[in-house]
């Protein structure tokens, strides 16, 4: 079935056998998403590997993505992070017992803390305002603008007022990213000269530097792309307590499973969720009720 909504063409496939048809004989012809305002802005004109149109760069960016960011090795280097801030969290709910608590708020400073001290290996300066600035724009990206519908007309984009408020954001967000780059440069040079100690894993900004100083690469990596790399935020932990509360029979299977396996046990380390197998049941359906980005075809 075929829709025009404003300026766009829009394709429903709504059966099995089409559903089948798309991705093996018309990947490319549905390998680029559509270019929003919001995504053209915040990630520096969508060289975002999750918003970047299908070619030569976007397949050099998901190389850098699958061997060096977020390849299984690297990954795990980060477990001791997660691990911190995961007893943060529950020292922080224990500590409010017996009072409401907003969970929505504590799982996405949760997961942000995250990504900030595995990007920039620390808890940086400007944090707080950071994740602010990141939650804001996903606001106002994640809503409805007429101007996406009609492209063309480059007005109704100062009408709906979201350009200004979206430019403002990122030249926030993209203040922050210049003084963490200029700051780890200098680091970076001063371990080359010898004068610290190297350290012994790399941080994902470390990685990206020195990609970018490499000469060996197919395309040349900007600071523009390293920032539009470290924008990257995915995080449905939220989605998956609201389904768990909306479906009280899985809420309670899940914790059965969750105090049969630790019963007593006082601490719980990463390694050890690999037991919960209903629980990852839980985590694929909530991915897929709530996907971070509706999925693309592309080989």
């Amino acid at each position: 079935m075929h829709l025009q909504l404003g300026e766009i063409s829009v394709i429903v496939v709504s059966t099995p056998q089409m559903a089948k048809e798309v991705p093996k004989s018309h990947d490319i012809a549905f390998a680029n998403r559509q270019e929003l305002l919001a995504a053209r802005i915040i990630v520096y004109n969508n060289t975002n590997v999750a918003f970047a149109p299908y070619g030569s760069y976007w397949r050099h960016m998901r190389r850098i993505c699958t061997l060096e960011l977020l390849s299984a090795k690297k990954v795990r280097s980060f477990r001791s992070i997660r691990e911190e801030e995961v007893w943060h969290l529950t020292e922080s709910i224990q500590s409010s017992l017996g009072t409401t608590i907003n969970l929505t708020e504590k799982l996405y400073l949760l997961i942000n803390v995250i990504i900030c001290r595995a990007v920039f290996g620390k808890r940086c300066k400007d944090q707080d305002l950071f994740i602010q600035l990141i939650k804001e724009a996903i606001r106002l990206g994640g809503g409805f603008d007429i101007a996406d519908l009609f492209p063309s007309k480059k007005f109704l984009h100062v009408l709906t007022g979201l350009r200004p408020k979206l430019l403002k954001i990122h030249h926030k967000v993209d203040k922050i990213l210049d003084d963490i780059i200029s700051e780890r440069r200098k680091i970076l040079a001063s371990t080359k000269e010898g004068n610290t100690d190297n350290k012994e894993e790399e941080d994902l900004i470390d990685v990206l530097l020195r990609l970018q100083e490499s000469s060996g690469l197919e395309l040349p990596i900007t600071s523009n792309n390293v920032k539009a790399v470290i924008m990257l935020e995915l995080t449905r932990l939220r989605q998956a307590m609201v389904e768990l509360i909306r479906n009280p029979r899985v809420m309670e299977k899940a914790q059965a499973e969750v105090r049969q396996a630790f019963g007593q046990k006082k601490t719980i380390v990463e390694t050890d969720i690999q037991e919960l197998s209903y629980l990852k049941l839980v985590i694929k359906e909530t991915l897929r009720l709530h996907t971070p980005l509706k999925p693309l075809f592309r080989c």
